[in-house]
């Protein structure tokens, strides 16, 4: 597992144009799964910053209304990325 801090840029993925790669310094949070490393290297090659991250389980909110307001929110002002 890769640690947040590791960068996976090299020097001639800096010299490349940015125009070919949308995703330069942003960092992209990847769920383990078995295509993780073709999934990493795609984004890797577009200019991403890969953070493998365990992806334990997934529940539902006890605070329904929470999550609610949260997305009522979210679709009045979205943000420019928002990834699942």
């Amino acid at each position: 597992m890769l640690e947040p801090s590791e960068s996976h840029r090299t020097i001639s993925s800096v010299n490349t144009s940015t125009l070919d790669r949308p995703l330069f310094d942003r960092t992209v949070a990847v769920p383990e799964t078995r295509q993780l490393d073709i999934l990493a290297n795609l984004l890797i090659k577009r200019g991403a910053r890969v953070m493998r991250c365990p992806l334990v389980s997934i529940c539902d909110s006890p605070d329904v209304d929470g999550v609610t307001n949260w997305l009522k929110r979210f679709i009045a002002e979205p943000s420019a990325l928002f990834i699942l």
